[in-house]
This record gives structure tokens, sequence and C-alpha cells, in this order.
């Protein structure tokens, strides 16, 4: 079971940095979406109002509509820790992707209670866990 444990460890390990590795590089090209969300959760860093002034708004005005405040609310720390660029922007969504996928995964293997079962289910989630669509 330790091993097993081990190595699902690795997997997710492996999963967060293949999806963190050439985060600013790709998917190339920095949409108007991203850039709008970047840059709204560095003003609420300066100056904890949005783009358009409001104070740690619910909902966010963007480029012709509007942006659920969630996003930008998780983009805060990484713009603090690493500035204002496609990587912080990006790396909330790498985050959150691979901590979902991770607690799928773990709670398919522990559902699953006999050994054999576990040794076949490491394979797909491997699998599932480097896919770049999940």
């Amino acid at each position: 079971m330790k091993k097993y444990v081990f190595a699902l460890s690795l997997v997710f390990i492996g999963a967060f940095l293949l999806r963190i590795v050439g985060l600013s590089s790709y998917p190339v090209g920095f949409t108007q979406d991203e850039a709008g969300l970047g840059y709204d959760a560095y003003s609420l860093l300066l100056t904890g109002k949005d783009q358009w002034g409001k104070s740690w708004p619910l909902v966010f005005r963007s480029f012709g509509d509007f942006k659920l405040p969630l996003y930008s609310y998780l983009a805060i720390p990484s713009v603090a820790a690493f500035g204002l660029n496609e990587f912080s922007t990006r790396l909330p969504n790498a985050l959150v992707g691979t901590l979902l996928r991770a607690s799928e995964d773990s709670a398919t293997t522990v559902a699953t209670t006999r050994m054999d079962r576990m040794r076949r289910s490491l394979s797909p989630v491997l699998a599932v866990s480097v896919s770049p669509r999940r």
C-alpha cells in the first residue's frame, strides 16, 4: 500500500510539473480575458480595487462583458509572488487543475479496496493525470 501511495504521489508531482513547465509560453498568445483577470488581480493586490475602481467586487467588469471573481482572487497570491506576467496569471489554473485531478483520482483509489485493483488502477490514473485536457 505504501508503494502504491508513493507511486501515486509521483504521478501527481509529474502531472503538476507537466502543467507548469512552459506555462508562460504555452498556449501561445495571451488572451484578452487572461490579461483582464491578471490585471484585476494586480490591481486588487495594490489598491483593493479592480480596474474600474470598485472595491473588492463580486462581479468584474471586463472588455464588454462581466466575469466571476474567483479566478482574479485566486491569482492575487501568484501575482504577488511572481509579478504581473503570463506565468503568474496562468498558475492558479494549473494548480486548481492538478488539485482537482488529484482529489478525483485519490477518491477513486480509496474506493478501491483490493490491492490488485489498486495496482491496475494506477495506469489509467497516470494516463489521465498527464492529459492536457483535464
